[in-house]
């Protein structure tokens, strides 16, 4: 699709969520929507999945806190399975919101753009998108409120299970998450595959090669001689070279230019409690 105006790199998400059925005709919110950035650029369908997953569980968290003293009790059902709505256009009714997923993510926010820009008004761009929960009577609840000792207990026993591969601290995290809201026995044998499920394995995955990079860096750094590429009549030849000594060559300082790597202070958390 050909843009009428460049996409910036990040744009601004605003995100609702409507008490109600997709595609119906609800105007009840659970509670004012709230604005996020995203790099359209370099982040994916499933980075913003998480970010929506994890600002709709702080919704409903505190939709329950809301209504635990109220006279209907009520709660709303929310799962790995809910689907995301986009808005194509300011005017576009509820009944014809998109589904977004993987597939069609970067067209329908192209969509959106330039129907965004085709208007006279004008103003600052932001890509609507609305998630539709259920509302249901506490006493009838089919999930219960996940806690920290409970996600440590599923993850332990998630990993003592033998299988061929583990699932990494992201994809346990969310996973033991998700297992330690079903009432019933969870199953730790057959895990969740679904498209959060595999954004975050994918994550996994990447932040392991990358620890194993810079261990093999760090493990190099150490070294008084590192192999050095030479043209010598035509051809490529490797020689060790004393990095002391080039560096006094080069007039650098003798140590790395590199920053050592910093962990997060704090580790980031896809879901609530």
């Amino acid at each position: 699709m050909t843009l009428l105006v460049p996409l910036p790199t990040t744009i601004t998400v605003f995100l609702s969520v409507t008490v109600g059925k997709p595609h119906g005709e609800s105007r009840t919110y659970a509670e004012p929507g709230a604005s996020f950035a995203f790099d359209i650029i370099n982040e994916s369908h499933g980075v913003l999945r998480l970010k929506v997953s994890e600002r709709v569980a702080q919704v409903v968290q505190r939709y329950d806190a809301a209504h635990a003293t109220t006279k209907d009790r009520s709660t709303l059902l929310f799962d790995e399975t809910f689907s995301i709505l986009l808005k194509p256009a300011a005017t576009t009714p509820q009944a014809k919101y998109t589904v977004i997923d993987e597939s069609n993510f970067k067209d329908m926010v192209k969509v959106a753009w330039n129907n965004h820009n085709k208007r006279n008004s004008g103003g600052d761009f932001k890509l609507e998108l609305f998630v539709y929960l259920e509302r249901q009577d506490r006493s009838s609840r089919q999930i219960r409120r996940s806690d920290p000792k409970r996600r440590a207990e599923l993850a332990q026993r998630i990993l003592s299970e033998d299988r061929q591969s583990q699932p990494g601290p992201s994809e346990l995290q969310y996973v033991s998450t998700v297992l330690s809201r079903q009432l019933t026995e969870p199953d730790i044998v057959n895990l969740p595959e679904n498209p959060t499920v595999l954004q975050l394995r994918h994550i996994d995955h990447e932040c392991a090669a990358l620890q194993s990079e810079r261990e093999a860096r760090l493990a190099q750094s150490e070294l008084d001689y590192r192999p050095l590429r030479f043209m010598v009549n035509g051809s490529v030849v490797n020689q060790l070279v004393n990095i002391a000594d080039l560096r006094s060559i080069l007039g650098l300082p003798q140590f790395d230019l590199y920053a050592p790597y910093r962990p997060p202070t704090e580790s980031a958390s896809f879901a609530l409690e």
